[in-house]
């Protein structure tokens, strides 16, 4: 038997020893009558807690790392009580991250979709239209999670197009604990009226959850990752700058995502955005320096599946035109933009 293996056993050893320990306080905590018992769920995990109260529609249960927690019956396979008994002849089910990922607010679904759309019409001295859309996908299996982020903007000013542009973001995270992940990413984004049309990123690096709080997470993630920038062929932009359509940057970014739920109010506040930093010029009297993309935003819940969501988003591109003998010229961008939507979750 090698010594690697008998770490590994000695590792799961302990680990089911402290959930056993604290299954075992909790049950001598709790009243007499009340007993241990082992939910399996449809989507394969297993919890082990007390069971407090049952309805036609949720089964309480309290875990001794997570606490109380609410299940929707339709996502109970099977209830059994257990004895002490039976918690020291069998192994421990329930993983450190299940009950992280349960503590956190998942609401022991493996996959969760988010959409929100936003459409307005103006008449008047300038006629206007917009059309927003924004869909999310999360999916989760045990130490995976992957998620998908698209968003679509449309909008049409006296009868010309000013914005027409999309974005697609697959990702990929691997858990190495409850907390610390390592993340990959790619984002595509295409836009029809502007002179770099379509832009490709690819980052990886690790992230922790430094919150995780059933009302309250943050996750940071550090990464490294190239962009590709693409330029339109008969372009103004491509005649002027000599560099042929397409230039390749390295970058270092800082991702973040914060949610809070109010206690006793149906009220989300959120923040995520990314702050990018360049580290290769490849157009020495273009300085492209850093790039900042943030969120903030509340929504506010109707019903457990529609809400409705204000977001205020800020983006702001840092660049400098250098020519010999000349000042630097700045070529900045910024935009504001403010959103007001309807949504589902599910």
């Amino acid at each position: 038997m090698s010594l690697a293996f008998l770490h590994e056993k000695q590792g799961i050893s302990v680990r089911r020893l402290q959930l056993i320990s604290a299954l075992l306080l909790l049950n001598l905590a709790l009243p007499a009558s009340a007993s241990l018992s082992r939910l399996h769920l449809k989507n394969g995990d297993v919890l082990t807690g007390t069971v407090q109260s049952q309805s036609a529609d949720t089964v309480s249960l309290l875990l001794p790392y997570a606490g109380l927690v609410s299940i929707k019956r339709d996502e109970i396979l099977q209830i059994n009580e257990l004895a002490a008994a039976e918690l020291l002849a069998e192994p421990a089910t329930a993983s450190a991250l299940d009950v992280a990922v349960i503590a956190n607010g998942s609401n022991n679904k493996p996959w969760s979709v988010e959409l929100d759309l936003s459409a307005s019409n103006r008449h008047g001295q300038q006629d206007s239209s917009v059309l927003n859309l924004v869909v999310a996908l999360d999916y989760k299996h045990q130490h995976w999670r992957t998620s998908l982020d698209s968003h679509f903007d449309y909008e049409l000013k006296d009868q010309a197009r000013k914005t027409h542009q999309y974005d697609v973001s697959p990702g990929l995270d691997y858990f190495i604990n409850p907390r610390l992940f390592w993340r990959g990413s790619i984002d595509y984004h295409y836009n029809y009226l502007a002179s770099d049309y379509r832009n490709l990123d690819f980052s990886t690096g690790p992230g922790y959850a430094v919150i995780q709080q059933p009302k309250l997470t943050l996750d940071l993630v550090a990464a490294v990752g190239i962009k590709k920038a693409y330029f339109r062929e008969d372009g103004e932009v491509t005649r002027f700058l000599l560099f042929g359509d397409q230039l390749n940057y390295k970058f270092s970014s800082l991702e973040w995502d914060l949610k809070y739920q109010l206690q006793h109010w149906p009220i989300e506040f959120y923040s995520d955005g990314n702050w990018m930093h360049l580290l290769n010029q490849p157009i020495d009297f273009l300085y492209f320096d850093r790039e900042v993309t943030a969120n903030l935003g509340l929504r506010y819940k109707l019903s457990d599946k529609i809400r409705l969501s204000w977001s205020y988003q800020y983006t702001q591109t840092d660049i400098e035109l250098r020519l010999p003998g000349l000042e630097n010229n700045s070529l900045d961008l910024k935009d504001f933009r403010q959103k007001l939507s309807i949504g589902a979750s599910f």
